[in-house]
């Protein structure tokens, strides 16, 4: 913008240089003032543009950001359930045995050797910090 504006002045002062008349140089300057008009006015729209397309990008990434901490948050919840049933239930049944999380809601799917074990992977999977309930899905195959 500046080199318009640096553009429109060069021309200007060629004109009242070069001995136009009064009228010719009166133009000159309306139209110099209607130039520097329209060159504020397309800063300004420039500038409110780029600070829509700010606020658009912020609202676009935004929701990405909360999505990747609940995605996190399910990671960590989801790893911290599979530990306590490694180590309360076994890793052998532990391979039988699907964990699935929502938010702080763990389900259990898959099959265990007993009822025993079906019950202790309920308990275990509540007792891990963070869950405040458990789905029950397994299905008990001797």
């Amino acid at each position: 913008m500046s080199r318009a504006l640096g553009a429109i002045l060069l021309g200007w002062l060629l004109l009242v240089s070069t001995g136009c008349d009064r009228s010719t140089q009166d133009k000159a300057r309306e139209r110099q003032a209607e130039a520097e008009r329209k060159l504020r006015k397309l800063g300004s729209d420039a500038k409110q543009r780029a600070k829509e397309l700010d606020h658009n990008i912020k609202d676009a990434v935004q929701p990405d950001r909360e999505h990747a901490a609940e995605k996190l948050d399910n990671a960590a919840l989801l790893a911290k359930v599979k530990a306590r049933l490694a180590s309360d239930i076994g890793v052998a049944t532990l391979s039988n045995v699907n964990v699935d999380t929502s938010g702080s809601v763990v389900t259990l799917r898959g099959t265990v050797a007993s009822d025993t074990e079906r019950q202790a992977a309920q308990r275990a999977a509540s007792q891990v910090s963070g869950v405040t309930s458990v789905v029950n899905d397994l299905k008990v195959v001797p």
